[in-house]
């Protein structure tokens, strides 16, 4: 359903939803703002607009214990990095994520957040290390455009069982161990796969690989 709202909301306001759940439409007036128009409590959804900067990733980050769905629309200023968003550990509800200009992900950002269940980073192209390791309810993934996949990027989450990942040329050793539910795998593209890199994938079916690639050791030991 698709609902017109004519009333311009301010920054900030917290709305239900038509699944009856409250979001956040929360616009940065201006880069490193985003703290001063925090709604007092935070809503379950929260759906980011305008330019960050670091300050207001760090704002997301002190607010992550409380979030379930993370959506950030907007930009970031050219000094800024995208590694400083952290949720790993803390962010114990977080299902969803969203990062519409994110252009990588940083070492641990979501480790262990064992409520996560989707994510989507469409113009991410490099994936830290341990960024979603243990994730274990992790279900959908949408990197498109991700060319480095880190050490442990994905181990041991158990509940993944598809990944494409179509512009993937390195993908780090243990990136997927122990990922006990992954039946298919994707890598047209894959220059290089470290060792250990699916290792305990033990229902693994479906692989697609340039047969050029380099595998390291134990890769696929399943």
């Amino acid at each position: 359903k698709v609902y017109k709202v004519d009333t311009e909301l301010e920054a900030g306001t917290v709305v239900t939803t038509c699944d009856d759940t409250e979001a956040a439409l929360i616009n940065c007036p201006t880069p490193g703002e985003l703290e001063d128009v925090w709604p007092n409590s935070t809503p379950e959804k929260v759906v980011i607009t305008g330019t960050l900067n670091d300050d207001d990733l760090e704002t997301i980050n002190g607010h992550k214990g409380d979030i379930v769905n993370l959506y950030v629309m907007g930009g970031k200023t050219e000094d800024a990095g995208w590694n400083t968003l952290n949720m790993g550990y803390e962010a114990t509800q977080l299902e969803s994520v969203y990062l519409a200009e994110a252009t990588s992900i940083g070492n641990g950002a979501f480790s262990n957040c064992s409520a996560l269940k989707s994510i989507s980073l469409p113009k991410a192209t490099n994936i830290g290390t341990s960024a979603f390791n243990r994730c274990t309810q992790l279900t959908t993934v949408s990197l498109p455009k991700a060319e480095s996949i880190g050490v442990s990027a994905f181990l041991s989450c158990s509940e993944l069982t598809t990944v494409s990942l179509p512009q993937a040329k390195y993908i780090e050793s243990s990136a997927f161990t122990s990922c006990t539910g992954l039946t298919t795998i994707s890598l047209p593209k894959a220059e290089s796969i470290g060792g250990n890199a699916f290792m305990g994938c033990t229902t693994l079916a479906s692989i697609c690989l340039p047969k050029d690639a380099n595998i390291g050791t134990s890769t696929f030991l399943c």
